[in-house]
């Protein structure tokens, strides 16, 4: 603990993981925009995602990030060159160092999380961000961006998730 002069002028920064299968589309668009809005409101917070299925050798995800999240970040006056870095996978060691983890669907990574690291499927939040291109019927960026603001909103209300007895072991 900190006293004098310098007490209160550090803060610990704390972090939301957002997980999504690829960790190519719906995570990284949620991270970087989470970590502008962070960033603006000078909040104490930062994101970081991750991939449950990361596969280079998949065809459709061509370079560091969706050419789709790319557009939509660009069209909301983000530049997403400095946000660009290939996928990363899941770890446990990224879900410890998490205060909070967010997986976007739910149907789709309920079960894989489970398998890849047990315990950890109960205790996340999930949002219902399906993993499709933007249409007109449906955005799922547009959806990401509306549950950003409680999330964000709430992060300072209570804002460690999970306590140590929640954590699951192994």
């Amino acid at each position: 603990m900190l006293s004098g002069p310098l007490a209160g002028m550090f803060c610990v920064m704390q972090t939301v993981l957002f997980i999504c299968t690829g960790n190519y589309y719906r995570s990284r668009y949620a991270e970087v925009r989470f970590n502008v809005i962070a960033s603006r409101r000078r909040l104490d917070w930062r994101a970081d995602s991750a991939g449950l299925r990361v596969d280079f050798a998949q065809k459709q995800n061509v370079g560091p990030m969706s050419a789709d999240a790319v557009r939509a970040l660009r069209r909301r006056g983000i530049d997403p060159t400095p946000h660009l870095r290939m996928p990363r996978p899941l770890t446990r060691t990224g879900l410890l160092q998490a205060d909070r983890v967010v997986a976007m669907l739910r149907d789709e990574h309920y079960l894989m999380l489970a398998a890849q690291c047990p315990g950890w499927e109960q205790v996340v939040s999930y949002w219902d961000i399906q993993d499709r291109p933007p249409s007109d019927e449906y955005d799922p960026l547009a959806v990401i961006d509306a549950e950003l603001e409680p999330l964000i909103d709430g992060l300072n209300r209570a804002p460690r998730l999970f306590a140590a007895s929640a954590v699951p072991s192994a």
